[in-house]
């Protein structure tokens, strides 16, 4: 495992090795973020599978230094430890906390017990922490996650409750859900562009790569991901990778400036664990055999204005297990993030 470890954060590290971001903020504030994902919000609303995702993150403002009086001391330690560039050249710090919970629901939501073949009931709710570091030519991105499956997460509660305000049918399988455990994760990733096309007008025309690393029992997996993005000078090009747990978060780019961006890519996975399909590790559990590459297209839209800016993604994706029956799954993500 660590030399997968090693090899794949070679790998993040050569992809962007020649982007330039756009200039960071040193003095900019720090962030509140909110993002809800949900199958409603796509062009078919599926209601299955991945169904539901929201998470609030608060962002800190830059910091002079990752110590013990704004993270963890081993982790600060850590992160100055890794190949991700020289102290020296970070122009931007910063420390996140997110408060999150996902779920996801078989087809077919009516019938108890649940069909076997299909995605089984399940959710997670979690808490996160994560460093960020900017540079001139990348951004890293460093996140620990600790959370709970079962009726811990309260995901059977929450859904239940959201379709009797909607008046949508009951499901009738949470008692088939996956069972109470404890969920540790790790996540490293690195994103940066390159542009391609500056106009003298105000909009620029790059090409991003992002890529991540997990390891822990909620998730372990490795992704790749590529596009392009048409946006006005005033927004910074980094946009937002909509997924499920620890999602990175956009921040307003300049204080006071406003413009559109545009983003259109695909990603592909490698999957060795998912806790939402392969159920937990250390108890019987219900699951269902995982797809070991997955594949997404991401479109997303969004407007800044002064201190907010506003965000909808939209994702479609190829099968995630065996047996999968009927059309690609759909879900939306609306994220709105303003400056504290």
């Amino acid at each position: 495992m660590n030399a997968l470890i090693r090899c794949c954060s070679a790998l993040l590290l050569m992809t962007t090795s020649e982007s330039v971001l756009a200039a960071p903020s040193p003095n900019a504030p720090g962030a509140w973020s909110v993002t809800w994902e949900n199958d409603l919000f796509s062009a078919k609303h599926q209601d299955r599978h991945y169904t539901n995702g929201l998470q609030v993150t608060k962002t800190s403002d830059n910091l002079k230094q990752f110590d013990d009086t704004n993270t963890f001391s081993w982790l600060a330690n850590l992160v100055k430890s890794l190949p991700v560039g020289s102290i020296d050249q970070w122009v931007e710090r910063r420390t996140t906390l997110s408060l999150g919970q996902v779920m996801q629901t078989p087809e077919d939501i009516t019938i108890e017990p649940p069909d076997p073949e299909d995605t089984p009931y399940g959710g997670v709710l979690y808490l996160s922490h994560g460093l960020e570091v900017f540079a001139e030519n990348h951004a890293d991105y460093f996140d620990l996650l600790i959370g709970v499956t079962g009726k811990y997460s309260l995901a059977e509660q929450s859904q239940k409750f959201v379709h009797g305000l909607t008046d949508s049918v009951q499901p009738q399988g949470w008692d088939h859900q996956i069972p109470s455990s404890l969920l540790l994760n790790a996540y490293y990733s690195r994103r940066g562009f390159t542009p391609l096309v500056s106009a003298q007008s105000n909009w620029q025309f790059d090409a991003l790569v992002y890529g991540h690393i997990a390891v822990g029992n909620a998730q372990t997996d490795l992704l790749a991901s590529g596009g392009f993005s048409l946006h006005q000078k005033s927004v910074n090009s980094l946009g937002i990778r909509p997924g499920r747990l620890a999602r990175d978060v956009i921040m307003p780019a300049h204080p006071g400036s406003s413009g559109w961006y545009f983003y259109t890519g695909l990603s592909a996975k490698a999957v060795a664990w998912d806790v939402l399909l392969d159920g937990t590790m250390f108890k019987s559990s219900p699951s269902v055999d995982k797809k070991a590459f997955v594949g997404q297209f991401i479109t997303n839209m969004g407007y800044k204005w002064q201190q907010f800016s506003l965000h909808y993604s939209w994702v479609i994706s190829t099968p995630t297990y065996d047996h999968e029956r009927g059309e690609p799954d759909h879900y939306g993500s609306l994220n709105i993030s303003w400056r504290s």
